[in-house]
């Protein structure tokens, strides 16, 4: 199922303002967190932040300083 922010479709969803009748916070994560991909480990960090909205499921988020670099290979011929 392809997501309808995606497909251009339009979505129902009303903008939320953070409140007491929404509350939004944003925090230090003081865990490890361990992301892989593929069985390939993409992001290590101590410095991950959590995001929580109201009854939304946690939210992680992750600096591109905590990423892995991965080696890219190119094929000949592709992106010119």
């Amino acid at each position: 199922m392809t997501p309808k922010a995606m497909t251009g479709e339009a979505t129902t969803r009303s903008i939320k303002i953070p409140g007491p009748d929404h509350p939004i916070t944003i925090a230090r994560n003081p865990a490890r967190i361990v992301v892989s991909l593929a069985g390939r480990v993409i992001a290590d960090t101590r410095a991950a932040l959590t995001l929580r909205e109201a009854a939304w499921p946690l939210a992680l988020g992750i600096g591109l300083a905590q990423l892995v670099m991965v080696a890219v290979s190119v094929r000949k011929g592709l992106g010119s």
